[in-house]
């Protein structure tokens, strides 16, 4: 946005009508009284009155329409008047300790985990378009265990000065609830199609795993392990539904995927995942889709401790693409989640709402890579590329039918 600096007298009646809108508790979506009228109650020019209406239209407070009349659109306690006018501040709402490294150690964002990638995306797109990220924080209890009534309560005394948030899902429902109430625009992190939102934005976690399902079938694989901590999170659940859509497309009559728990995401989760998974399951796996790298990391180990080889007996395939993978022994395949796009594009999507006052926005899906290394044999390569070659012949819908 750019800065636009306020004359006093239209700054002053920006506070006067403000004061006027909190002392009157004025609800969001109520109607303010006209130009005219307000002209002259605050004993000024109604070209005065219209700059302040103007400047707070800019900024999501009001909602002002030729023969509508002006509306409130947000809590005025959200807006500072005080602040450098005409520079959007985003809250990044994220549990506390989160926050505090964040606000206390910002070279933290310098690290390749999953979520710090996006938050790196975030934070690059404010500094590139001059936006300032305030952290909201939100104690851990509540983060963990949320009621409407206790984020409302941790979130809400925080807004000053906030045009618009930023947040991961957390536990869904509950988080969009209370960010509908605040009155701001919002977006959200990651897939959220059973909430009713597409406010969101995602790594293609559906379509990527649809490509390593057809890969699968077409390298011939009959026993499909997908090694995974929590297989009812959202991101999860399109990664089962489209490693199970690409196998179908592929072949209608495939074994089905057997699901390897690990309890967490890290690598001794997906060691001790896998040992009891080899003792559940007779049959040895001959192909491997993991939910996160440790636990890729850990597939790979197990399978060579188990005298099977990577990328000859078994294909193990991550799906998050952090850096380190290709310097593991052997360089892992994995799906590249766009982890600092997504961020960036999060940013873009908020910019939008602020801008236009259109508070839903169309869900952005980022495309997600398949990238080859060692743990898939050499004629996967030439497979994956008549796959792709495919779906940019055909839309999804046409690829797919089944989920038209």
């Amino acid at each position: 946005m750019v800065k636009v600096k306020l004359s006093r007298q239209v700054k002053s009646t920006t506070s006067k009508l403000l004061n006027w809108i909190a002392e009157n508790d004025i609800a969001v979506h109520d109607k303010i009284p006209s130009m005219f009228k307000l002209s002259k109650k605050f004993e000024v020019s109604v070209n005065t009155v219209h700059s302040a209406v103007r400047h707070l239209t800019k900024h999501g407070i009001l909602d002002s329409g030729v023969g509508s009349g002006t509306f409130l659109m947000r809590p005025v306690d959200t807006f500072d008047i005080d602040s450098e006018e005409g520079i959007w501040t985003i809250g990044l709402v994220v549990e506390t300790g989160i926050a505090e490294l964040l606000d206390n150690q910002p070279g933290i964002l310098k690290s390749e985990s999953w979520g710090y990638r996006i938050l790196r995306g975030i934070y690059k797109s404010g500094e590139t378009h001059k936006i300032r990220i305030k952290t909201v924080a939100v104690p851990s209890e509540i983060w963990s265990n949320p009621t409407v009534e206790g984020l409302r309560n941790a979130i809400r005394p925080q807004l000053k000065g906030i045009d618009g948030l930023i947040s991961f899902p957390g536990k869904g429902r509950v988080l969009i609830d209370v960010l509908d109430d605040l009155g701001l625009p919002w977006i959200l992190i990651n897939p959220l199609d059973d909430l009713g939102t597409t406010n969101y934005a995602s790594p293609d976690y559906y379509g990527s795993s649809v490509v390593v399902g057809q890969l699968a079938a077409r390298l011939g694989a009959k026993h499909i392990w997908l090694l995974t901590e929590q297989p009812s999170w959202p991101s999860n659940r399109q990664r089962i539904r489209g490693l199970r859509d690409g196998l179908m497309f592929e072949d209608g009559r495939f074994n089905g995927i057997t699901i390897a728990l690990a309890k967490d995401v890290g690598y001794d989760d997906g060691v001790e995942g896998m040992l009891k998974a080899f003792e559940k399951y007779p049959q040895a796996p001959d192909f491997i889709y993991s939910s996160g790298d440790h636990l890729a990391k850990a597939a790979v180990d197990v399978i060579r401790s188990s005298e099977l080889i990577p990328g000859r007996d078994v294909s193990i395939i991550s799906s998050t693409g952090l850096p380190d993978l290709v310097d593991y022994e052997p360089p892992i395949s994995t799906v590249e989640l766009p982890t600092v796009k997504t961020g960036k594009t999060a940013m873009e999507m908020i910019q939008r709402m602020l801008k236009t006052g259109q508070y839903t926005l169309p869900a952005k899906i980022i495309p997600a890579p398949l990238v080859l290394r060692d743990t898939t044999p050499p004629k996967a390569k030439s497979i994956l590329e008549e796959i792709e070659k495919e779906h940019a012949r055909q839309p999804d819908a046409e690829m797919l039918p089944m989920l038209a």
